[in-house]
């Protein structure tokens, strides 16, 4: 199981271990997580969850790697009695 963070630019990444406190508020929010990472010239996809999300990143819980620095589509979606999927595409 590994754990890593998807960050929308470089200007919201700031390394988690040495952050006192952290420039976005996190929600934690446990939901499906598709990613599409390329890989040897085609397309693999990772499931994941998500553990917590703020307005820059998303911290995900997967059980296969993707190397750092990998640009990924993600696709994480929200389920709800009441309505719909929705479905957030980035």
């Amino acid at each position: 199981m590994l754990l890593c963070e998807v960050t929308t630019s470089a200007a919201c990444f700031q390394p988690v271990r040495y952050q006192k406190e952290r420039r976005h508020h996190r929600f934690r929010l446990q939901l499906p997580v598709l990613l599409s990472v390329p890989s040897n010239g085609a397309v693999r996809e990772v499931e994941a969850t998500s553990k917590n999300v703020s307005t820059c990143s998303v911290l995900l819980q997967a059980n296969d790697s993707v190397p750092l620095h990998t640009q990924v589509n993600l696709t994480m979606t929200v389920r709800s009695a009441a309505c719909r999927p929705i479905l957030l595409l980035g």
